[in-house]
């Protein structure tokens, strides 16, 4: 298969793979070049070339130089789990590690369902809507109170309390 823009890959190593991969049947090595935070590049092995800072008339070399400038590379973008642009924002904001905390946090928040109840319409009972690891030992249903008039909300899990 041939790398073709826009293909998405689950890690950087699994990009790489596919790409050495491709390489190696069309008939070059491949290297990893740069890491920066937004984005990741593998490229021909002999990209670039040697730098010699003497005489080049007294230069003697043993072999031919590897390295000829060869501009074959592919860019390695991490993409967001997310459609929605503050995320794709954020991503560039947040460190590596706090984004993914934010992202997993944001991913599993569309797992719970909403239902307003009572007299004044204050309150509602959140429900998980999908068993996992992490909610599997808690209760199913936490009421949420808001007082949004005075700007005062209360969870019987805590967590706006917590953490805000």
């Amino acid at each position: 298969m041939v790398p073709k823009f826009g293909m998405e890959f689950k890690s950087y190593e699994m990009a790489y793979a596919f790409y050495n991969k491709y390489a190696e049947h069309v008939g070059f090595d491949v290297r990893k070049s740069r890491s920066r935070a937004a984005c990741r590049e593998i490229c021909c092995n002999r990209e670039g070339k040697n730098k010699y800072r003497g005489d080049e008339t007294k230069r003697e070399r043993r072999r031919r130089s590897a390295r000829i400038g060869c501009r074959a590379y592919v860019r390695a973008v991490p993409n967001v789990k997310t459609a929605w642009p503050f995320a794709e924002q954020l991503s560039r904001v947040y460190t590596r590690a706090v984004f993914k905390v934010f992202e997993n946090t944001l991913d599993e928040s569309v797992h719970f369902r909403t239902e307003q109840y009572g007299v004044d319409q204050t309150q509602w009972i959140i429900s998980h809507s999908k068993r996992s690891e992490k909610h599997d030992w808690c209760q199913r249903q936490f009421k949420v109170m808001a007082d949004v008039v005075n700007g005062q909300f209360s969870c019987e899990c805590m967590q706006w309390e917590h953490t805000g």
